[in-house]
């Protein structure tokens, strides 16, 4: 990473707030500057998901099983996903959702089995320098988008004590933002790394609107420190999952 990199990310750092208080079904904007995600790809498994009067991104990770943010739980009985690439996606209620006791973390139950295609978990540990895809919705209709929108991600660390937070002990992926940058209503959205599932959108830097800076920087939920809690309650086989260590 270059000098000016390092210096950028040292700025970004001093201004982090939690997309937790930026979302709103009205007022999100989806990762601006993006490009639209290839359908018939692993983006065909994200999904849009209402809860309440709250908007995320999350992603199905079993037939009835999609795993966003925590912190996207909203006020009131409506709910909705719709999951796929494409904006007309296939759409379920939901039937209940189980959050983490810690993290910002959440398990959406469907009320239908869904047919589309499910991201595998990460079978690695996600270290310092791999590049992968952020993918997230937002308020796709104040962009004129009909297809889910990704940015590139460069993890730079894993890091603890992120300011916003939800548990200041928990550990994030920490990642650079580049082609596009995280908005509003990209809580909950996937991290693929190598075409599995890496972590969760949890946090982004924020700052004015036009500043360039603004959503450069972002910090995801790494998915293999919680496949305890995951397996646990969506029913996927531990067993079939061979973590490894990374490589140093």
């Amino acid at each position: 990473m270059s000098t000016v990199t390092r210096k950028v990310t040292t700025a970004l750092a001093t201004i982090i707030v939690a997309i937790a208080t930026l979302v709103a079904p009205t007022t999100a904007s989806a990762i601006t500057g993006g490009t639209d995600a290839k359908v018939g790809t692993i983006a065909d498994s994200t999904a849009r998901v209402q809860i309440g009067n709250k908007s995320c991104t999350g992603t199905l990770i079993a037939p009835t099983w999609i795993i966003t943010a925590k912190h996207c739980i909203g006020r009131g009985d409506y709910s909705f996903v719709s999951v796929g690439a494409p904006e007309h996606g296939e759409t379920a209620r939901v039937k209940d959702y189980i959050a983490h006791p810690d993290s910002d973390l959440l398990l959406v139950h469907t009320t239908k089995t869904m047919q589309s295609p499910v991201a595998p978990l990460a079978t690695s540990y996600t270290t310092e320098g791999q590049a992968g895809y952020s993918m997230g919705w937002g308020s796709y209709r104040e962009q004129n988008k009909t297809t889910i929108q990704q940015a590139e991600v460069e993890v730079q660390r894993q890091v603890t004590n992120v300011p916003g937070a939800i548990n200041p002990a928990d550990t994030f992926l920490e990642g650079n933002v580049y082609n596009g940058h995280l908005g509003q209503g990209d809580s909950g959205g996937p991290l693929f790394i190598n075409g599995q599932l890496a972590g969760v959108a949890s946090l982004a830097n924020s700052g004015p609107a036009d500043n360039r800076l603004t959503g450069a920087l972002g910090w995801w939920v790494p998915v293999a420190n919680h496949y305890d809690w995951i397996t646990q309650h969506t029913g996927i086989a531990l067993s079939l999952i061979h973590i490894s260590e990374p490589t140093r």
